[in-house]
């Protein structure tokens, strides 16, 4: 029997693998076409996408280059600006990166897509000539910006100035940093070189508060270091040496120089300044022969001129601020719908009380009704509810007794319903002012301050006499021309019925009595063996022809007594004939002069020369003249001594630029707005006349080629020597406590650590004391460092 095999035509398994070989084969083919397919895309179209995407990538990098270009033309020097960038969301189907970067060292616009593997440098042609380009952004970001931004920060220089520089041991030594310099608040701290310091916050407002008195205990030489600091953390330091004597120093003279700032940037100038103070101590000061030259114009009276402004020819004398509430009685009434009208009375006995009353649903509000003691306030249908009632004292003194009645009307008749008895006892603010003899114009007056709440203000005069009231609302003032010496007081009284004021009391005086008050002061600190006299300028009338007059009314002398009488007989009126004054106290200091004294010569005045010598109204010839005679004064010398010119500009219209001119020198000027900062100046003038420290002195400062004069200082001498300028200075002295200073501008020529100056041929030679033979003493300014740096460069970012 045969058994027949499995593994014929008919197996079902045999079957199954012919499909599976079969489907392989189908997918293998389609593969391989589908490759050979993209691969033939690939070919057709990669050449047109790639520049494609070049020409976009380049349109992209040139709008950042051109936004970049404007903002360079439009960049402040100091702020920020923002400009949007527009760029496509892709570019051929790809998201794409734009950023700066540095190729060999040059900023480029860097376009890439990591996607497409596509990378385009965009030049911004060095565009960044002063600008540093960073960030990035993304194509598919929303917005896209450009922002410029720069700021220039003012790194803080440190100025380290001490006098006196050489001391005797205990004796105080003032180290003073006012004139460093900062952007912002500064702070500033002493090291004294002997352990001890002191450190504080420095006030621009009030720099006297941070002058710094010390003492040291025991002998030596000592190196003090300030350093100053700013909000931001920049910091300086700068030295001074202090020589500690066990016995009295003689008469020198310190001189340094400092740059501000110390560090800069290209092209921006620095100030150099020179700095020279007399120093030691005063054994025996010298005799002086003084001259006060005072302008008695109309400007400095308002007796003159009283109806052209009520403030011509005074001065601020005296101000106080303060705070006033009101002395009141308060009570209240509620009011129902039976009120038809309502009616509150205030009776006073012998004083001035004001009535308020306030509704429900209203503020305070003025009686109506006002005669001598009562007071009536009326409404008719009032509002309903709880009215408030006050009564308040308008009286500067002693109390009075007061009744309050509230009236009804309902229904055609009337209701006494409340009535009040009580005692209202004045609560003023008081002040007082005393007025010395020379016064003879006074003003008062009384302002609110952060409100205007009503004021009334009496005054009691000297004699008992009260007067007032002077209304705040209605800007009124006391004013007496014929004003008596010794105190007035001054009541501020509220006249308002809640809260409290704030206020501000103002004096004011004649400038001309502020003159003669000062005047006489100088002449009380000046010694016996002193001299002093007085010379006047101002015309005969104000309208054509004007003569002029320019007069000695008291020689020199050494009676202070007589001095101060000429001095009271002083009236202002007409024109300001300056250099006719000047001219006059030229030839009494020439004429009389005690030998070996020091001559000088004290201007003031409160505006400019308006007359000529020869009776011309012009301001023009007039500050000429003026000019001209000061500096024949200047160049007059009496016992071989120069005559020292002080000026002082007294109020707002004076020439500050012409009486600095006219000084011996700018220092020598002072400015008084005022009448106690007129009087201060004359007693610093009277405590500088002392001995002196140096003579002869030449200043010379030569500048390196580093730096470029801005323009020449006032009163030097420009040479050129080489490459390098000479600036220098001669003074005939300094004395004892007396500064003078020299101001500059340069620019540096290049950056880096540069030298200003010539260390040694910048130098000071002088006479030291005690003045005799040929001698001199040379004192070698710094070379101070200037740091010419990119302090905060520009900087654009991409984001």
């Amino acid at each position: 029997m045969r058994i027949r095999s499995r593994s014929d035509s008919r197996n079902p398994e045999k079957g199954v693998s012919f499909l599976v070989e079969y489907l392989i084969l189908s997918i293998i083919l389609m593969i391989f076409f589908s490759f050979i397919a993209l691969q033939f895309n690939d070919l057709l179209g990669k050449a047109p996408i790639s520049t494609a995407m070049d020409n976009q990538f380049q349109d992209v990098g040139n709008q950042i280059a051109v936004k970049l270009t404007d903002i360079s033309l439009i960049a402040p020097e100091n702020g920020y600006i923002k400009a949007k960038v527009f760029m496509p969301y892709t570019v051929g189907d790809y998201d794409f990166k734009a950023e700066f970067t540095q190729v060999g060292g040059e900023y480029v616009l860097k376009i890439s897509s990591e996607r497409a593997g596509k990378t385009q440098y965009v030049p911004i042609n060095n565009l960044a000539l002063k600008v540093i380009p960073v960030g990035s952004t993304f194509s598919i970001t929303p917005v896209h910006e450009i922002e410029y931004s720069k700021y220039t920060h003012l790194m803080p220089t440190a100025v380290a100035l001490a006098y006196p520089t050489t001391v005797e041991v205990g004796s105080n030594v003032t180290f003073d940093m006012t004139l460093s310099t900062g952007e912002g608040d500064l702070w500033f701290r002493w090291d004294f070189g002997d352990g001890s310091s002191y450190e504080a916050k420095y006030d621009p407002n009030n720099p006297s508060q941070s002058l710094v008195e010390y003492s040291y205990s025991a002998g030596g030489t000592y190196t003090a270091t300030l350093t100053v600091w700013d909000s931001y953390g920049y910091s300086d330091t700068s030295n001074i040496t202090i020589k500690v004597l066990n016995q009295t120093p003689n008469p020198f003279l310190f001189a340094t120089k400092y740059i501000i700032p110390e560090i800069t940037e290209p092209g921006n100038p620095v100030q150099i300044v020179i700095y020279l103070r007399g120093g030691g101590i005063i054994e025996q000061a010298r005799n002086v022969s003084v001259m006060h030259v005072i302008d008695v114009s109309g400007s400095m009276d308002p007796d003159y001129f009283p109806y052209w402004n009520r403030y011509i020819g005074y001065t601020p004398y005296i101000s106080m601020n303060g705070n006033v509430s009101p002395s009141k009685w308060e009570g209240s009434v509620y009011v129902d719908s039976s009120f038809d009208r309502l009616e509150i009375h205030a009776h006073s006995n012998s004083e001035d009380v004001d009535l308020w009353v306030k509704s429900p649903d209203g503020d305070f509000a003025r009686a109506q009704y006002i005669s001598s003691y009562v007071e009536k306030y009326k409404v008719n249908n009032p509002v309903e509810g709880n009215w408030t009632i006050s009564v308040v004292a308008d009286y500067p003194k002693d109390s009075d007794t007061v009744t309050v009645e509230v009236w009804k009307r309902s229904r055609g008749s009337w209701y006494l319903i409340a009535s009040y008895n009580f005692v209202l006892a004045a609560n003023p603010k008081t002040f007082s002012i005393n007025v010395p003899d020379e016064v003879d114009d006074l003003k008062i007056k009384v302002t609110p301050i952060n409100g205007s709440k009503e004021l009334h203000t009496w005054i009691r005069e000297p004699d008992g006499s009260l007067v007032g009231p002077y209304w705040s609302s209605y800007d009124e003032y006391y004013e007496d021309s014929s004003a008596q010496p010794g105190q007035y007081t001054i009541y501020v009284v509220a006249d308002f019925p809640y809260g409290s004021q704030d206020f501000q009391i103002d004096s004011y005086i004649a400038k001309i009595d502020a003159v003669k008050i000062a005047a006489k002061t100088f002449n009380g600190l000046i010694k016996s063996s002193d001299q002093v006299g007085v010379a006047y300028f101002n015309t005969t009338s104000a309208y054509s022809p004007y003569y002029p007059k320019g007069e000695v009314i008291q020689s020199l002398t050494n009676d202070t007594y007589a001095a101060n009488s000429s001095i009271d007989s002083l009236r202002a009126y007409g024109g300001t004939p300056m250099a006719l004054g000047i001219k006059a106290a030229r030839e009494e200091l020439v004429a009389n002069t005690t030998p070996g004294n020091i001559p000088v010569m004290i201007i003031l005045s409160d505006g400019n020369p308006t007359i000529t010598s020869d009776g011309v109204a012009s301001e023009t010839l007039a500050i000429q003249e003026a000019l001209n005679e000061a500096e024949i004064t200047k160049q007059t010398l009496v016992s071989n001594e120069s005559i020292l010119i002080y000026t002082i500009g007294f109020g707002s219209d004076a020439n500050a630029t012409l009486l600095q001119q006219i000084a011996t020198s700018p220092d020598y000027y002072f400015f008084a707005a005022t009448s106690e900062e007129l009087e201060n100046i004359y007693e610093q003038i009277a405590k500088e006349l002392k001995e002196k420290a140096a003579t002869n002195i030449t200043i010379t400062d030569v500048l390196t080629s580093n730096v470029t004069l801005s323009q020449p200082p006032p009163g030097a001498n420009i040479s050129t020597w080489g490459n390098q300028t000479v600036i220098q200075w001669n003074l005939t002295s300094i004395r004892i406590n007396e500064t003078w200073t020299a101001s500059f501008e340069v620019v540096p020529a290049k950056e880096g650590l540069i030298k200003t100056n010539v260390f040694g041929l910048s130098n000071v030679t002088y006479l030291p004391w005690p003045f005799t033979g040929m001698n001199t003493t040379t004192i070698k300014l710094p070379a101070p460092d200037l740091n010419v740096t990119r302090i905060s460069p520009e900087k654009v970012v991409l984001k």
